[in-house]
């Protein structure tokens, strides 16, 4: 499997646009928010975060907050989506550790007869046509 699909592969596609939708709607609540005056801004982000994009990038990632709201407005939803962000992180690593624990892979061919099955294409050199008189893929 590549790095990708051990990434992604966790979770269902669901789940994925699930996650999406959530940092879609956190997106459009600062923006909207942005768009306020300063007494607002100042209530819900905190009077000295400047950055409540990249914030919300990382708390998702599990980082730390560089500058903390001093409001208690501001206090609790950091706290709500800091909450949120730990119990989905958690979520995804037990995930992840099952996924790992299993074996996914496709099992490799191991007969001639399963090469058969899979319609396969055979490559031969001519002096092996001799050994292979009597197999079921000389037929095709």
């Amino acid at each position: 499997l590549t790095s990708f699909e051990k990434y992604l592969r966790p979770m269902d596609a669901w789940t994925w646009i699930i996650s999406m939708i959530t940092i879609a709607v956190a997106f459009i609540v600062i923006y909207v928010v942005k768009r306020k005056p300063v007494h607002v801004q100042n209530f819900v982000f905190g009077e000295r975060v400047r950055d409540p994009y990249l914030n919300v990038l990382v708390g998702l990632f599990g980082g730390s907050q560089t500058v903390l709201p001093l409001q208690n407005f501001a206090r609790f939803l950091l706290m709500m989506y800091l909450l949120f962000c730990l119990v989905k992180r958690s979520l995804y690593q037990g995930a992840l550790f099952q996924f790992l624990q299993t074996d996914d892979r496709h099992s490799p061919v191991q007969t001639i007869d399963e090469v058969v099955e899979m319609n396969f294409r055979v490559y031969m050199l001519p002096s092996s046509l001799e050994h292979t008189q009597n197999m079921k893929f000389r037929d095709r």
